[in-house]
């Protein structure tokens, strides 16, 4: 009898789990890549910094918005705020980009000999958080932070 009974559940449980909806990350589509757009008043030294200071190769060229290459599948996007803009530019700005990077070191290297260059946070190693890190100005006052993740046992170099 419990072996008739015991069927009956199994088919049962089945049966339901075919009802149950997919989840909701089971239908998220897909994503390709990803780029944030930062809007200035004028692009041109926003560009120079994206493009010339940080060597971004540039991926759309236009008068009003230019976008630069991050990594294989994220881009920055610099704008110039006015018609068809979405936003205008702003004194402050709540929005970080933060750069993953092995390379730390050498992008800190090589943005301390650049000129104009603005150090929010010289290179460090968070208490917090397992990175080694440092922050700068872009021209439209973004943040850029630039970190490598480290290993849980790694000392600082």
């Amino acid at each position: 009898m419990w072996e008739k009974w015991k069927n009956r559940a199994a088919l049962g449980i089945i049966v339901a789990a075919m009802a149950i909806p997919a989840t909701l990350a089971d239908m998220t589509p897909s994503i390709d890549s990803q780029t944030v757009m930062f809007y200035y008043k004028n692009i041109d030294a926003a560009a120079e910094f994206y493009g010339k200071t940080l060597g971004l190769p540039v991926t759309l060229d236009s008068e009003w918005v230019k976008i630069f290459q991050v990594s294989e599948t994220s881009s920055v996007g610099v704008v110039t705020e006015g018609e068809g803009a979405y936003h205008k530019a702003r004194p402050s700005n709540a929005v970080m980009l933060s750069i993953v990077t092995g390379e730390v070191d050498a992008w800190y290297e090589r943005l301390k000999s650049a000129k104009n260059i603005i150090f929010i946070k010289d290179i460090y190693n968070s208490d917090s958080v397992a990175i080694r890190a440092f922050l700068v100005e872009d021209p439209g006052g973004y943040t850029v932070e630039f970190f490598q993740w480290l290993s849980n046992d790694q000392e600082s170099p």
